[in-house]
């Protein structure tokens, strides 16, 4: 409270970090002041009543380490470096998005440090329209302290990394729309394709639900094989999707490149979201990674099936609709000389495949501030959260974000 006090006091500009790894790059800024949350990064499990108490700069890796020495985890994003302060207030979907929801939906209470200085307790039953708003409107209404959200029991899960040939990718992505429509809701699929020493796609599983089906489950992703190497087995929550020996020795760089000297490196990625993976945005994608700089990713998942599509779209900000995922063009540069090329292709990706994508972004995927796409990225709640932003920020200071604009 004192650093955001002495930050309106000399009316300087604010914005909040959780996990910094907003891709709108507003957890910084220039010329102002910057809350860094990732202090406030404790986990305490009250098993008792079903309920953790988490700081919003904890690491969602962090979170699932804590918890699944008693075989509880909470649904949070599939990313374990996020911080689960940003990723819930943005929605927040992972590996538990079929059976539980999203992160937003996990949460009982908050404790936020409102425009006016003042420290709030916000549940379902004490100041509800603010439990509302952050349950998916990002951080436009203050700065959370801590979150409380509901755990589950989930030990052992059947999950890991399969990877097959990039040549496949066509054929893969095709695959992949057919096999996760018709997917249950304790499966979620994640793929990825990189091009470490040549292109590769790799598809990271997740199957929450009985391990003697998964079998069956998981039969026709084995067919599609041959994999050039497969790590799916029945392994803890917090360990199933980090890369083994096998698939570790594809992810290497080629030599030419771990020989190289950095020289300011960095990194750059934009997302969006499809209604479908049509036959077209399939070959714009092949046609975008063959014009790709030395170092780049393309990732699509989130498929939005079962418990995070069985929330009525009035009941938080955070929009679900149904057979809809999400996308997103990654770039690094090892040399501050290629950042330009490495952007520009990134950019140019995601206009090449915008006549194919969806009007509304998922909001953690959201990297623009124009007042149209977050608009549309909220959809018929934008309103509700206008008048509550009204409310609760009428100055707009928090705006470093997807910002919901205060009207007079």
């Amino acid at each position: 409270m004192r650093v955001y006090n002495f930050a309106r006091d000399r009316d300087l500009e604010v914005a909040v970090r959780s996990g910094g790894h907003d891709v709108l790059g507003a957890s910084t800024v220039d010329g102002g002041v910057v809350i860094d949350l990732g202090g406030l990064h404790a986990i305490e499990p009250h098993f008792g009543s079903g309920l953790v108490h988490i700081g919003p700069g904890a690491r969602s890796g962090d979170v699932n380490d804590a918890l699944q020495v008693t075989n509880h985890a909470v649904a949070l994003g599939c990313n374990s470096l996020v911080g689960v302060g940003g990723l819930t207030l943005g929605g927040g979907l992972g590996w538990l998005l079929g059976t539980a929801g999203a992160a937003c939906d996990q949460i009982v209470a908050a404790r936020l440090l409102t425009a006016d200085g003042t420290i709030r307790n916000v549940s379902a039953h004490e100041e509800p329209d603010l439990f509302w708003a952050i349950r998916g409107g990002g951080g436009n209404f203050g700065i959370v302290a801590s979150l409380t959200y509901r755990v589950r029991d989930v030990g052992r899960i059947v999950g890991g990394w399969i990877a097959f040939p990039g040549e496949r990718l066509v054929d893969f992505l095709r695959f992949y729309r057919e096999y996760m429509a018709a997917a249950p809701p304790e499966l979620v699929v994640e793929a990825i394709v990189l091009s470490p020493s040549r292109p590769i796609v790799f598809a990271i599983v997740a199957f929450s639900g009985k391990p003697e089906l998964a079998s069956r489950v998981l039969a026709p992703l084995i067919r599609f094989g041959p994999p050039l190497a497969n790590e799916i087995a029945l392994r803890p929550y917090n360990e199933f999707n980090n890369p083994g020996k096998a698939i570790g020795k594809l992810l290497q760089s080629a030599p030419a490149q771990r020989a190289r000297k950095t020289n300011s490196p960095g990194i750059y990625w934009m997302g969006a979201s499809f209604d479908e993976l049509s036959g077209r945005a399939i070959e714009i994608v092949a046609e975008r990674l063959k014009a790709a700089p030395q170092n780049w990713a393309f990732n699509v998942g989130h498929y939005m099936h079962g418990a995070v599509c069985g929330v009525s779209p009035e009941s938080t900000p955070f929009l679900r609709s149904r057979s809809t995922m999400t996308y997103h063009f990654d770039t690094y540069w090892l040399d501050v000389k290629d950042a330009k090329r490495s952007m520009q292709w990134v950019d140019a990706s995601l206009a090449a495949l915008k006549p194919y994508s969806r009007r509304s972004t998922y909001v953690n995927y959201l990297g623009s501030n124009d007042p149209a796409a977050v608009r549309a990225a909220y959809g018929s709640n934008y309103e509700r959260l206008v008048s509550l932003k009204r409310r609760y920020d009428p100055e707009d200071v928090f705006h470093r974000n997807r910002n919901i604009r205060p009207v007079p």
